[in-house]
Formats: C-alpha cells, sequence, structure tokens
C-alpha cells in the first residue's frame, strides 16, 4: 500500500510537470505563476502524508490502519486546505465556492 502511495506522488509530480508545461505553451502562462495558485494544496498534500504516515504506523492490523489513514487524512486535508485558504486572504477558487455553496445550503434547511 505505501509502494502504491509513493508511485502516485511521484506520478503527480510529472502531471504537475506536464500540466505547467502545457499552461505555458497553449495559454501563455509562466510556470511561475501558475505554482502560485498550486503550492498550498501541494504544501498540504506532503502534510498529510506525513500525518497518515504517523497514524497507521501504530497498527499492524490493515483493518485499522486503512481506515484511520483514510479518515485522518481526509479530515486534516480539509482543514488545512480551508486554514491556508483563510490566512492567504480567501482567494477565489474552489475553497470558495465550496464555503458559498455550504452558506447556502444551511440558509435553506
Amino acid at each position: 500500500l505505501l509502494g502504491l502511495a509513493y508511485a502516485r506522488g511521484i506520478g503527480s509530480l510529472f502531471s504537475i510537470a506536464g500540466l505547467l508545461s502545457a499552461c505555458h505553451k497553449y495559454c501563455g502562462l509562466h510556470w511561475k505563476s501558475s505554482l502560485k495558485y498550486c503550492y498550498r494544496p501541494i504544501i498540504i498534500a506532503f502534510l498529510m502524508y506525513l500525518v497518515v504516515s504517523v497514524v497507521i504506523s501504530g497498527s499492524d492490523s490493515i483493518f485499522i490502519r486503512l481506515p484511520a489513514g483514510i479518515a485522518t487524512g481526509a479530515s486534516f486535508y480539509i482543514i488545512l486546505v480551508m486554514f491556508s485558504w483563510y490566512i492567504s486572504g480567501k482567494p477565489e477558487g474552489l475553497e470558495s465556492t465550496v464555503v458559498d455553496k455550504l452558506r447556502s445550503l444551511s440558509g435553506s434547511a
């Protein structure tokens, strides 16, 4: 399972490189300006990896490690993404769309 996570991580790095190259070639965006919008989720995903690694190393049972890793990773990632979005000045993006949608749902309930 850990090998799969490493493979996905390495694949994602190559995917980001290809995406940045395509953005520059087809849209004229320089990689530095593109990374300006990607650095927060990338850093947070790495932090999530570290936290999940610590959590799942506490048990030998896959039946405990898998649900604990999923629950920890998902909750940690969401909390950190929202926190980093808040401290970066709440820029327009997916986070603001989700917050607007949640507000509209809670107002209609």
